[in-house]
């Protein structure tokens, strides 16, 4: 079915050649080509293949030069990717052709947005709106445009009386509207209805929206955008505008906003993967959720489709100034400028750029040049403030920078939320929710993230407990308090006194820390949204931790702990300017001997080894980067081996030479020349030969579905190569795709490497896959006789073996331990070499040997109380008392709210007369009474806790918890009572 121009709010282009002698054609039949070529232009232009729609529209203007709906699909072929100077050009020639047509100036309106010709914008939409009394859906769009031009320039009263009489329109149009809403199932099967009511509310919708950017406190107009676009959608599925409008309209809702987005993009990018405001919007949305990684993937799409869209360019610099890569931002804002020179976004990052590198005043002059172009930009100084925060952490400075902009506009709910947030992060919990009301008294809608910090701080104000130590505060729930602060104030205070004296730094003082109970009010508390997947974070003066039992699985809370107050050190020390990777590393290195599992965790270590063999290890001039995406925990562990690396070369002398250096703004190129006294590329050398010592340990074949693609052009390049399909074949087995791994094994073997061990090894898996146990056997018998050594062949063959009965012979064991050589990281599960060992030495009555292998096995399972619980009774059985309580120590870091554990440990204890760590365990006994106690249970814990208090002559203290005892038994249900109470007498 034909259709109506295309939606201004998408317009474009003119193009007349000259028709040569073989195009001549009747006109009917000419008439009736240009209807097919423009219907298939249009077709192609909504699913985004503006290459061809470009062509098909230029077919249909070589048959009919003046059709106005050909030209302008043209006009906006070239202005979706960015060519708006032949956009410009080819409008130029429409309206000469259609002097009172109003798309083509309605298009040049919107090149001259993008490129920052506002009052050119003003001059031509201001006449053209106000001359209707009833505007059209034309004349609506040249208001839009015309509002924006006022807006960009801060002209916001301007701005306002446009939009009035937008809103008036609206108000005039609702019953037709709504009837067209009610209709919507019906009326978008006829598109020449359905696709202009659909243009119509788009564009009413995105002056609502604009209206409630500029004056909040109209903030209602929200619901009806988004009932506007949401109809508008119906009724035109493919309108996109309409879509990329919903995503800025839902991102008032925040973190729903985030869902919706993501939705949105879900649906659109399945039918048209090439509009690039929608990737900018859904990155804008995205961020919101602190995922950078992904904000970067999708302006970096948009980037694809129009390398000339300067939010994108913003977007990605934006997050390079964050993430320490200068050079890098200071290119998108370069290219975003170069569009559009007022881009005040654009241009207030290049201001930031200045601030981060030390350049105060170049800062000051470029935030004098911003508001010159608008000088309502309050939020310069708000995106000013959060790249502080995010880079520098210097949240004082952020607060500063953040209150001007608010003394500039006011009316900036989202200034004055990010100021609350800023606030808790310096621990003003109450200045922090005095600022958040603000924001809400300024925008009453709903606001997630804003309500999620007012609701926690409120939790953490008026409820939390603290203890106070000589450098801490610590805040607890109440219902953990009398377990966990026993043991994490001491901690805090010993990491304390151990870094300030190696570093030579002490902190400000006193320290914040916040323990919360639950996940959930943790990551509230550190990003104002649920679901962080992190166990503490560092604000530089305040630190936020999961308790023990938080997180939902057994981690080690002593190594976090230690971890976060690393950064307090790093992050102080370098006045915020040390680079996420470097502080990340610090804090590792930290906690590796109270968590030695970071060192030596199966799953980061094997990506490390798979990186080295893939040549993909992180480089330092873009390490940061690798912090906002989804390998972070990765990330984590490659900065703990760089810093290891570096104490050992320059020590932790060179640690604090690095950091000074960063905290007088010194570029990371520079901190490596003056710390190290090598380059970046150097360090990066350095640190691959370092990684290939640890790989070089290793017998595993490396993951080449990682260079899968790599494989298949070194094949193309070299189709004789053998041990290239082989690979290629070991790239299909980790896919799953038995056929094609078969097909490549076939294929080396033809080519004359079927014995190559690393061949045989893929035929051995191909058969142990299929079940083929003899089959599996007599290739991996090859395998060793050609000197092959491999971790997963070793282990399979021990489970051939068991297939035939042996699970216990000396070859099993042979098998599995030359495995744990092999590759030492596989620890969990029953299936473990570590595992079947203990098992088969115990069976043959060597608990020597199998206490050797539970031992190695536990320093790899950190997180594992169970495995400690089972050391302390085989250390009790040979008596090995100090290890006994080691082991049992270890499982308080994990938990201290165990109450095995600490059944354990008293009587160690008590053996060692240690009485100070005796009352503390009986005390957390007491503490950790559980619902199903009898009262004649609960007592016997205070009597344990008297009697050591006793022994530890604190006859007093022993006296309060004798009668505690009392209360809940008497000497008949408990003789124990009556005992004490002679040695009490005595």
């Amino acid at each position: 079915m034909r259709r109506i121009l295309l939606p201004a709010t998408l317009l474009l282009l003119p193009f007349a050649p000259v028709l040569g002698q073989d195009d001549l054609l009747p006109p009917d039949e000419v008439a009736d080509l240009v209807d097919r070529y423009l219907e298939r232009a249009e077709e192609s232009f909504r699913e985004g293949n503006y290459e061809e729609a470009e062509a098909r529209y230029r077919k249909a203007l070589k048959r009919a030069p003046k059709n106005l709906e050909a030209q302008m699909g043209l006009a906006h072929c070239l202005y979706v990717v960015g060519r708006y100077e032949d956009t410009r050009e080819a409008v130029e020639g429409v309206r000469k052709q259609h002097p009172d047509a109003l798309p083509p100036r309605l298009l040049e309106a919107r090149v001259d947005l993008r490129t920052g010709e506002y009052a050119k914008v003003r001059r031509a939409m201001k006449p053209v709106f106000d001359a209707a009394d009833r505007p059209d859906v034309d004349q609506l769009h040249a208001g839009v445009l015309l509002a924006r031009a006022h807006a960009a320039e801060g002209q916001r009263g301007d701005a306002k009386d446009v939009l009035d009489k937008i809103v008036a329109r609206y108000k005039q149009r609702y019953d037709v509207l709504q009837s067209a809403a009610f209709n919507a199932d019906e009326l978008r099967y006829e598109p020449l209805k359905a696709w202009p009511l659909s243009r119509e509310m788009t564009v009413i919708a995105s002056a609502l929206r604009l209206y409630v950017e500029l004056y909040p406190i109209e903030y209602d107009f929200i619901e009806n955008a988004m009932e506007l676009v949401g109809y508008a959608r119906k009724l035109d599925e493919s309108n996109w505008d309409a879509w990329t409008e919903y995503v800025r309209i839902t991102r008032t809702e925040r973190s729903r906003g985030i869902a919706r987005a993501r939705k949105a993009y879900e649906i659109v990018t399945k039918r048209n993967p090439e509009v690039a405001d929608l990737y900018v919007e859904v990155s804008r949305s995205i961020g919101i959720g602190w995922n950078q990684g992904e904000q970067v993937n999708l302006a970096e799409t948009a980037l694809r489709v129009n390398p000339r869209q300067t939010d994108a360019r913003a977007i990605l610099a934006r997050i390079h100034l964050e993430d320490n890569q200068y050079d890098e931002a200071r290119t998108h804002i370069d290219q975003a400028l170069e569009v559009n020179p007022k881009h005040v976004e654009a241009l207030t990052l290049r201001a930031v750029h200045k601030l981060l590198t030390g350049d105060r005043a170049g800062f000051d002059a470029g935030m004098a040049a911003v508001l010159k172009i608008n000088p309502t930009y309050g939020e310069g100084y708000h995106i000013a403030g959060l790249v502080v925060a995010g880079r520098q952490r210097r949240y004082r400075d952020a607060i500063a920078l953040v209150r001007k902009g608010i003394e500039i506009d006011p009316t900036n709910f989202e200034a004055h939320t990010s100021a609350g947030i800023f606030l808790a992060n310096l621990g003003r919990a109450e200045e922090a929710i005095k600022a958040l009301r603000r924001s809400r008294e300024l925008l009453p809608y709903e606001h997630p993230l804003r309500e999620n910090f007012l609701e926690v701080l409120k939790y953490v104000t008026g409820s939390m407990v603290e203890q106070r130590t000589e450098h801490f505060v610590i805040r607890y729930d109440p219902a953990e308090y009398d377990v966990h602060h026993r043991y994490l104030g001491p901690v805090l205070e010993a990491s304390w006194e151990d870094m300030v004296k190696r570093y030579g730094f002490e902190p400000d003082k006193p320290v914040l820390v916040e323990c919360f109970k639950t996940q959930n009010d943790f990551s509230v508390r550190t990003i104002g949204l649920p679901g962080i997947p992190a166990l503490g974070a560092c604000f530089g003066g305040l630190i936020t931790l999961d308790a023990p039992r938080a997180f939902g699985r057994p981690f080690n809370w002593h190594g976090t702990a230690v971890h976060e107050f690393a950064h307090v050190i790093t992050l102080q020390l370098s006045a915020g300017q040390v680079p996420r990777w470097f502080t990340e590393g610090v804090s590792v290195l930290e906690e590796k001997p109270f968590e030695s599992g970071w060192g030596r965790s199966e799953n980061y270590e094997r990506q490390v080894a798979d990186a080295y063999l893939t040549e993909t290890l992180p480089r330092i001039a873009t390490f940061d980067g690798m912090f906002r995406s989804n390998r972070v925990g990765y990330a984590y562990y490659v900065g703990g081996l760089m810093l290891e690396l570096i104490r050992e070369k320059w020590g932790e002398e060179g640690i604090v030479k690095a950091l000074k250096l960063w905290a007088k703004d010194a570029s990371q190129a520079s901190v490596f020349r003056e710390a190290f006294g090598i380059s970046m590329g150097e360090f990066d050398k350095m640190f691959r030969a370092r990684v290939k010592e640890r790989v070089d340990r290793y017998r595993i074949v490396p993951n080449y579905a990682l260079i899968y693609v790599q494989l298949l052009e070194q094949r193309k390049k070299n189709p004789k190569d053998g041990l290239v399909d082989t690979k290629l074949g070991w790239a299909h087995l980790r896919r799953n795709q038995m056929v094609d791994a078969g097909a490549a094994l076939d294929s080396a073997r033809r080519k004359g490497v079927g014995d190559d061990p690393l061949t045989i090894l893929l035929a051995a898996s191909l058969r142990f896959r299929a079940r083929d146990a003899a089959g599996t056997e007599r290739e991996l018998k090859r395998f060793f006789d050609k000197g092959g050594e491999d971790f997963d062949a070793r282990m399979m063959m021990v489970q051939v073996l068991g297939v035939k009965g042996d699970r216990d012979s000396d070859a099993v064991v042979a098998h599995l331990e030359q495995a744990r050589k092999n590759w030492p990281m596989r620890a969990g599960g029953t299936a473990s070499p570590y595992s079947i060992l203990e098992r088969i030495y115990l069976a043959r009555q060597q608990p020597e040997k199998a206490l050797a292998i539970l031992e190695e096995q536990a320093s790899i399972l950190t997180n594992d109380v169970p495995i400690r619980l089972r050391l302390s009774l085989e250390y009790g059985r040979v008596k090995r008392i100090a290890d006994q309580v080691r082991v049992l120590e270890e499982a308080l870091r994990i938990n201290t709210f165990d109450r095995k554990v600490h059944d354990a440990l008293l009587p160690l204890y008590r053996e060692q007369a240690d009485w100070k760590k005796a009352a503390r365990s009986a005390r957390c006994r007491v503490a950790l009474r559980a619902d199903e106690d009898s009262d004649e249970e609960v007592a016997a814990t205070w009597l344990d806790l008297a009697e050591v208090l006793l022994e530890a002559g604190q006859v007093k203290e022993a006296r309060a918890a004798f009668e505690e005892a009392k209360k809940l038994a008497d000497a008949e249900s408990l003789p124990r009572i009556a005992e004490f109470e002679k040695r009490l007498g005595a």
